[in-house]
């Protein structure tokens, strides 16, 4: 089954994507008879995969830019929505929010309702409205241990280190 597509023309089916250039607005409506309970907004210059528009589960791999999402599912519980992308999938629990990804990482906003962000590198965590998170590109940095220093009343010249009971172990 297709997801009616507005804005684009035509619609969308599983496995097809939505790139829009400069200035151009994306739009796909679905769910329900009526396919008007929610809406994906695909923004200027992005790029969204519909991996799964079937049944009671939708998800967009988003690969570049950024999507708006109103999702309003008539069973609650029962119909999933997700994004993708490379550095989080983001799980919505009917709500609206918008996702985009740079090269930081992803960033999720939620503008009402919650979602679950989970995160390539880090914990999961749920956001809710008016809250925002970036999953970073990358995981962070994991810094050496600090090399032994001798206790502040040690020598740290060599030739005095030497005669003394400190040592750099």
């Amino acid at each position: 089954r297709g997801v009616g597509g507005r804005g684009g023309g035509g619609a969308v089916v599983q496995g097809g994507a939505v790139l829009t250039a400069q200035g151009q607005l994306g739009r796909v409506r679905f769910g329900g008879e009526s396919h008007l309970r929610s809406t994906v907004e695909v923004a200027p210059e992005s790029h969204a995969l519909f991996t799964e528009i079937v049944g009671d589960r939708h998800e967009i791999e988003l690969t570049r830019g950024r999507v708006r999402v109103e999702f309003h599912p008539e069973r609650p519980g029962a119909q999933h929505f997700a994004v993708e992308t490379a550095n989080a999938r983001v799980e919505v629990v009917g709500t609206v929010f918008s996702v985009e990804v740079d090269g930081a990482g992803t960033h999720v906003e939620v503008t009402e309702g919650v979602v679950r962000v989970i995160p390539r590198h880090g914990e999961p965590r749920l956001l809710s409205s008016a809250a925002l998170t970036t999953a970073p590109a990358h995981p962070p940095p994991t810094h050496p241990p600090s090399p032994s220093r001798p206790p502040s009343h040690c020598p740290t010249d060599p030739r005095t280190l030497a005669a003394t009971q400190c040592s750099l172990t």
